[in-house]
Parts: C-alpha cells; sequence; structure tokens
C-alpha cells in the first residue's frame, strides 16, 4: 500500500517540559505552501450552558420545591429564558417542604434523580505541615465525603504537589478502597514533613545568607546585613512565584483533564500557598501599603485563570487552607533566628492567611464553591459539600457561541430576595483550538472521546542522547480517506493539525505543542490515494520521567479528530545498540 510521507519534524520535550517544534515541509504537488481556502464564514453555534444552583435560606438551611419561575439567569447583564430545570435532592415525590416565611411548595416529580448524574472528583492535596490534631479531622472527613459520593462508575482521582512537581497518587477509579490508601498516604506525609521542620527552616534561611554572603565576596562587594537578607527575601519569593506559576499550570491540566466529562465534577483543592503575593512571607513583615516587590510577585492572573479553567469546562471548586493560623513551618530571612515565641511570627502568621484567604475565596466564589481556612471549619464543610452532591438545582438556557476564547459574566437570582443563592459567576466560551488542548490533557487522564479520525502511533528505537535524555522516534499515520478536502483547481486541498501534550510517571504535564500540515493531491489520484495514509513522524526528546503521550489529528476542512495515547518504553539503560 502507498502511503504520502512529510520529511521529518522534530518535536522536543526537554523534562516534560515545553514542546519545541520545528516548521513543516509541504506535502503533495507543487502547490502544497498554497493556504487552504476558507470554508464558509464565521463559525456560530447554539450551545446549553448549564448551571448547578445551590438555594438557602438566611439561617443556612437548604431551600427545595422551587421551579424554573422562582429563578432569574443574567448573562452580561442581560436577562436570559430558562429553556431546562431539574431539582435534585433528598425530598420524596409529592413531599410538601416548608420553606421561609411561611409558604409551601410540592416537590415535582422524580426529584430524586441525581442517582443518574455521573459525578467526578479531584482532590489535591499540597504539600503542607499539618499536626496530628489538624490532619487527623480533615483527612477523616475527606475519607468520608469520598465514601458518601463516589459510587460505582463515578470516578475520583487524587494528587498531590511536592518537588515543584504533581503528583498523581491514585487516577481515577471508583474503587474507594484505594481512595482511601491515597489519602491515607498524603495524611501520613503531612505530619512527617512537620518533624523538625521549624529548624531546618532555618537552617535552609541560615544557609542562604552564607551563600549571599559569598556570591557578595566574588564581586569584592560587602553587603550590609540588611542587604543581605533582603537579596535572600527576594531570592525566597523568586522561588515562590516560580512555583506559584507551576503549581497553577499543574491545576489547570487537572481541570483540562475532565473537560469532555458529563456529569457533576468537583474539585477539592486542599492549600498550602495559593497566595496573592508569591512569598509576601519573605518580603514583608508588617501591615502596610504595597510595595514594589509586592507589585512584582502579584499572582492575580494566575489565580484567576484557576477560576476561568474551571467555569471552562463546568468545574464547582472548594479550596480549603487546613494550616490556618499557627503555622510556624517556614520563617523568613528577617526572623531565621528568631524563637517561635517570637511575637513577630504572630505578625508573620496573619500576613500569610491575609494573602491565602483571598485567593481562595475568589476561587471558590467564581466557580459556586465554598472555602474554609482551618482544620475546624473544613470539617464543618466538607459534609456541605456532601449535600451539594445530592441537593440542588439544575438550570439550563441557549447561548450563540462564535469560536473564541470569551468570558461572560453570569449572576443568577432568585425572585425571592431573602434566599441566598450560590452559583458559578462566569461562563467561558471556548475557542475550537483551546477546546482540542482539554482533550488532548484529559486524554492523558481518561479514555477519549470517540473518534471519527481513526489514527495510529508506533514507537520507533530509542537512542539515549545525554545523562537522562532520549530521543524516541513516533510515526503517526493518518487515513487520507478520513480527511475532508476542497476542490481547487486540478487538486483536492485539505489540512490536519497534530497535537501532542505528554505526562510523567508522576502526572505531571507538559505544555501542550500544535502544528498544522497543509497538503495537495492531484484531483486524477484523489480515488486512488483515499486507501492509503500519511505518516507524520514525530521524534520527542524525553528525559527519563516521561511516561505517556497523548496525540491528536484534527482535520481543519471538516473538524473531526481522532486520539492516541503512546505509553513510552522504559528507559534506564539504553537499549543494545544505541548510543
Amino acid at each position: 500500500m502507498r502511503q504520502w510521507r512529510s520529511s521529518w519534524i522534530s518535536l522536543a520535550l526537554v523534562a516534560v517540559a515545553t514542546l519545541l517544534v520545528s516548521a513543516s515541509p509541504r506535502i503533495g504537488g507543487p502547490r502544497g505552501n498554497q493556504d487552504l481556502p476558507r470554508v464558509g464564514g464565521e463559525s456560530i453555534e447554539v450551545s446549553i450552558v448549564n448551571l448547578d444552583v445551590f438555594v438557602n435560606d438566611k439561617k443556612g438551611n437548604r431551600i427545595h420545591g422551587l421551579t424554573k419561575d422562582d429563578f432569574e439567569v443574567f448573562e452580561d447583564g442581560k436577562l436570559q429564558p430558562i429553556t431546562n430545570f431539574s431539582e435534585y435532592g433528598p425530598v420524596a415525590e409529592g413531599e410538601k417542604v416548608s420553606v421561609e416565611g411561611g409558604a409551601t411548595h410540592v416537590a415535582e416529580p422524580a426529584i430524586d434523580s441525581s442517582r443518574s448524574q455521573r459525578r467526578t472528583v479531584i482532590v489535591f492535596v499540597d504539600r503542607m505541615r499539618l499536626n496530628r490534631h489538624q490532619a487527623e479531622p480533615v483527612f477523616d472527613n475527606l475519607r468520608a465525603l469520598i465514601h458518601k459520593a463516589i459510587r460505582p462508575g463515578d470516578g475520583a482521582l487524587v494528587a498531590t504537589w511536592a518537588g515543584y512537581r504533581m503528583h498523581v497518587v491514585e487516577p481515577f477509579t471508583d474503587d474507594v478502597q484505594k481512595l482511601d490508601t491515597a489519602l491515607g498516604k498524603l495524611e501520613r506525609a503531612t505530619q512527617q514533613i512537620n518533624t523538625d521542620s521549624t529548624m531546618a527552616d532555618v537552617a535552609r534561611e541560615l544557609e542562604w545568607r552564607d551563600e549571599v554572603d559569598q556570591m557578595a565576596q566574588l564581586h569584592n562587594a560587602s553587603p550590609s546585613g540588611d542587604n543581605r537578607l533582603t537579596l535572600a527575601s527576594r531570592e525566597a519569593a523568586e522561588r515562590a512565584f516560580a512555583e506559584m506559576k507551576s503549581k497553577t499550570s499543574a491545576i489547570n491540566a487537572l481541570i483540562a483533564s475532565i473537560s469532555g466529562v458529563e456529569g457533576k465534577k468537583v474539585f477539592l483543592l486542599a492549600t498550602h500557598r495559593l497566595s496573592q503575593v508569591a512569598g509576601l512571607e519573605y518580603i514583608k513583615f508588617s501591615a502596610g501599603p504595597k510595595s514594589v516587590d509586592e507589585i512584582a510577585y502579584d499572582t492575580s492572573k494566575y489565580v484567576e485563570s484557576i477560576a476561568r479553567s474551571a467555569n471552562a469546562n463546568g468545574v464547582t471548586i472548594y479550596p480549603l487552607y487546613p494550616e490556618g493560623i499557627g503555622d510556624f513551618s517556614v520563617t523568613t530571612p528577617d526572623q531565621a533566628q528568631a524563637t517561635i515565641s517570637n511575637q513577630d511570627m504572630t505578625t508573620r502568621d496573619y500576613l500569610v492567611l491575609n494573602n491565602e484567604v483571598p485567593s481562595l475565596e475568589l476561587i471558590a466564589k467564581r466557580t459556586g464553591g465554598m472555602m474554609a481556612w482551618n482544620a475546624k471549619d473544613i470539617v464543618a464543610l466538607l459534609p456541605r459539600v456532601t449535600d451539594d452532591f445530592e441537593d440542588y438545582y439544575s438550570l439550563a438556557y441557549r447561548m450563540t457561541t462564535h469560536n473564541q476564547d470569551r468570558e461572560r459574566r453570569l449572576v443568577v437570582k432568585t425572585k425571592n430576595s431573602d434566599y441566598v443563592v450560590r452559583s458559578r459567576h462566569a461562563f467561558v466560551e471556548r475557542s475550537e483550538e483551546t477546546r482540542m488542548k482539554d482533550r488532548v490533557i484529559a486524554n492523558l487522564f481518561n479514555e477519549p472521546d470517540a473518534s471519527v479520525l481513526h489514527i495510529s502511533t508506533a514507537v520507533g528505537k530509542m537512542v539515549k542522547k545525554s545523562k537522562d535524555r532520549y530521543a524516541i522516534p513516533l510515526s503517526i499515520r493518518i487515513p487520507v480517506g478520513g480527511l475532508a478536502t476542497v476542490p481547487q483547481g486540478a487538486i483536492q486541498a485539505g489540512a490536519f493539525s497534530v497535537i501532542v501534550a505528554s505526562a510523567g510517571i508522576a502526572g505531571d504535564v507538559s505544555d501542550v505543542t500544535r502544528r498544522t500540515q497543509q497538503f495537495t493531491i492531484p484531483s486524477r489520484k484523489y480515488e486512488d490515494a483515499k486507501t492509503t495514509y500519511f505518516t507524520y513522524d514525530v521524534e520527542i526528546l524525553a528525559d527519563s520521567r516521561t511516561d505517556l503521550v497523548s496525540i491528536a489529528v484534527l482535520d481543519e476542512v471538516s473538524k473531526d479528530y481522532g486520539f492516541n495515547r503512546v505509553r513510552l518504553p522504559p528507559r534506564g539503560a539504553a537499549p543494545a545498540g544505541t548510543r
């Protein structure tokens, strides 16, 4: 069988981070580089926007028995007609429910149909330091939530953050015993870190100071003590800022991993640092106006990206800050030799708390979730999260979309102003490019959507390039008959995009790379060509941790797509015959 082959296209992956692809040559005849003609005009679609809505009275009691006529939905300030409405909850069919003000409503039939809604839960536990009295109640209640929420056919994933990387402790499963085990590992880890943690941190701070002294001597400088501490503080803040960006990327990748999943989607986000200002505890030691450093390390756009990703994928986030007040696990450079009883540490703890809570509140509010910031309040919150799985209203309205990445503000109200309504605050329309990016990431964690374009991938012979770098060739076969083309004189013109992401053995996810390849086929040979395939060759430069590669091919004419997920061969020692 004949095959249409492009020239080699090098795709480099360094430490499962950034993917780099060289420019692609043309395929086909002499007009292979000609732009593909536009098919149709602007892409306009009508989509259904689904909203989970929680309604309480002012005392926090859940309100039941409302109808769609009791609600109003506004998009960018404009009232939208509600097209779909359901109530999910524990109320029996036809049961009368009393609500605030003495009014009564009759529950609609089949109110307990929430049993048919698939549930997907992500539990993300940041590296943190908890004593036993903090850790036990928090993790006991997380396990209780999982036992109540996860049923056969549902899915939950447990991940953590450590060593500047995301680690998947337990991939998606409905086996609650496996999820228990994963949470138990993280519970033990939070307490093990706490052992002698304060003295270890003090030692690190003193080591930084010594390094700064050495650097000053190399440059014939003699910094004052204050300057020395300022430099050490800035170094710590820089590291916190870099970690914040990496952590945000990992969280957004986890959210994207459930982009195509139907049903109710919840993200339990237990953090150590998800700050307004990265490393604030290193660069500020008292209340006051924002400094230049605070502005430099502002992380607002990263925090907001999490809310935006969640709203784009219909995910409700419940942020948790278990450490709360009294976490002495990290010392600042200026306090490196201070004792834990020093009054300055109390000031520092409140600075940290006030730096964390606003970020978490923003994420919860915008995505329709709730947050809590100490072990006691988390224990009180988690049963309410469990209730959110069972007891809510589902509203929907129709929206015209234009294949653009655009955020639209949403407000959901009840006509009774005494009720407290909680729902997400935005709908994020996604472009085709963004949707494909999310699908490729999701393919690393879940089975992909049904493919229309059936592609296959073969792994070639691995070549060791350096100590921990291996070149691994992949050949992607794309059936020509599965690709749509546009008549263009004496040729058929088309194009496809190859989209690639990878994940390490710990679950960390690379950037997503997309390259588009145009092709032309002489019309007289087109019918014969439809029985053949293109081969798109990719060389991946992978470290020993790179485990999975997710590949999608998108037909740029029909917008059909296909997926492959490839597990890379183990590296360790290079196979015989490699260099």
